[in-house]
Parts: structure tokens; C-alpha cells; sequence
């Protein structure tokens, strides 16, 4: 039962990308495109507002089962329109283990348009056969903004498929969206995705500031049927964020995230 649920975990929120942000999974995965995004995001063209250096980790289980934890940390420099991040995510269970490695660098060469690329190592252990695989691939993102409101997001992860197929980071994954700033404080976001295990799913998310440093997210997906919700805290440097995605089968999977910015930029 473990073993079939990590082959698809793709199919409850997780869905091939090398994060476990919780905001990501509140708004399920429709967030490409927005400029409002925690460190953690799946779009290598992203570049955040705030400038420094700020340490990142998150911690994410599927539908309460121990052996399908995934954790991940990294850390992540923004300058003037430059964004380098790298990151490491694990997961696995007894004998057998997935991990990916990510070095990810986003710039904005124009106003409105932003550009990045994402290297990653994929590796598989299992220690019963001692067998290790290694993979290296890569992702790469654009984000458009045609007005204060209205942004573009597209992103593509390891876009030739492995041959290896046991572990679900072998696959590839395609993601187009769209957020609408609706005033200051709501924003909207909808996304297409595609992968060469599903073929084709709808998200959709909503983000509402209650006050300066409160935040709550809800979401929903397609195929597979999904419901997500999640909440997020500021406070000075610090920003918290839980969420959980809901399956009708299987049942709720939480997701937890926190940054912290070290060092300030100017």
C-alpha cells in the first residue's frame, strides 16, 4: 500500500515539483504565476519583492501515514531583480528513498518579465538491492506581468522524461497560470498542469489578507478531486504557514512551511 502511494503520490498535491511549500499546496498548485509567493515556489522565474537572505524548511505528510513524509530546506539570496535559491528535499521509507537536489537562479531582464532555470539531481536509494540512481535534469520558468494585476506564470520541470520510472520526481511536470490581483488584499489564481502520468488537471486558488501579517488560502483541483486551505503568519522576518489538502479517499495531508530572513538587503 506505502510503496503504491509514493509510485502516485503525484495524484494527492505533491504532483512532481521539488517543493513541499504549504502555501503551494493551500492554493493547490495554482499559484505560478503569482508575484506574492513564499521562498518555496515551483516557478524558477519568481524573484520575491523583499531583499536579503532568508533560510527555508518544510514538512509535509500524506494522508497521516508516517512513511510518507517529505521534508525539505534551503536557502535563498534576492537581490535588484536577481534571485539564486538552492534547496534540498527528501523522502522515502525503509529500504527505499527519493531525494532531490535543487540550484535554481531567476532574473528579471525587462520590467514585466522575469526568466529562471533550475538544475536538479535526482537520486534513488534502495539499500535492500543497494542500488542508487542518479539523475540529473533541469526546469525552467517565465513570469509576465501585464499590469499590476494581472500576471502570467509558465514553468516546466524536467521536461525529457527519465527512463527510470519507480520514483515520481522522474517524471515530468508542465504548469500555466494566471493571477488576478483583485484589490489589494484578494488575490485569484488559476493553472492548467500536465504530466506524462496525468494528463491534464485544473487548479484554482484564492488568497485573502485579513489583516498586514494574516493571510488565509483555499484551493481546489480538478482530477484528481481535491480540496485545500491553508493559513499564513508574519511576523517581522519570520513567516509561518500551515495548510492540509483534502481527498474524499483518503483523507487530509498536512503541510507546515517557515522562512526566516537573516540578513537584510538593502
Amino acid at each position: 500500500m506505502v510503496i503504491i502511494l509514493i509510485q502516485h503520490k503525484v495524484s494527492f498535491g505533491q504532483s512532481f515539483i521539488p517543493t513541499t511549500d504549504a502555501s503551494t499546496f493551500a492554493l493547490s498548485k495554482s499559484n505560478i504565476a503569482s508575484v506574492y509567493n513564499n521562498i518555496e515556489t515551483f516557478n524558477p522565474a519568481y524573484t520575491r519583492p523583499i531583499h536579503g537572505l532568508t533560510i527555508f524548511s518544510s514538512i509535509s505528510n500524506k494522508f497521516g501515514i508516517k512513511k510518507l513524509n517529505f521534508a525539505s530546506v534551503g536557502v535563498n539570496y534576492n537581490s535588484n531583480k536577481i534571485s539564486v535559491t538552492t534547496s534540498y528535499l527528501s523522502t522515502g521509507f525503509g529500504s527505499y528513498h527519493e531525494s532531490i537536489g535543487s540550484l535554481i537562479a531567476g532574473r528579471q531582464f525587462a520590467k514585466g518579465i522575469s526568466i529562471g532555470i533550475g538544475l536538479h539531481l535526482l537520486t534513488i536509494k534502495e539499500s535492500e538491492t543497494n542500488h542508487t540512481i542518479y539523475n540529473p535534469t533541469f526546469s525552467m520558468g517565465l513570469l509576465l506581468s501585464f499590469s499590476k494585476r494581472i500576471n502570467l506564470g509558465i514553468s516546466i520541470f524536467n521536461p525529457f522524461n527519465m527512463k527510470e520510472q519507480t520514483a515520481a520526481y522522474n517524471r515530468s511536470y508542465n504548469s500555466a497560470g494566471i493571477s488576478y490581483l483583485i484589490n489589494e488584499n484578494t488575490e485569484a489564481n488559476i493553472a492548467i498542469e500536465s504530466n506524462d502520468y496525468e494528463s491534464f488537471n485544473l487548479n484554482g486558488g484564492l488568497s485573502l489578507s485579513l489583516r498586514k501579517r494574516f493571510k488565509i488560502m483555499m484551493g481546489a483541483s480538478i482530477y484528481p478531486s481535491t480540496l485545500n486551505f491553508g493559513c499564513n503568519i508574519n511576523i517581522k522576518n519570520l513567516n509561518i504557514c500551515l495548510s492540509s489538502c483534502w481527498s474524499k479517499t483518503l483523507g487530509f495531508s498536512p503541510n507546515s512551511s517557515i522562512d526566516y530572513r537573516i540578513i537584510k538587503g538593502r
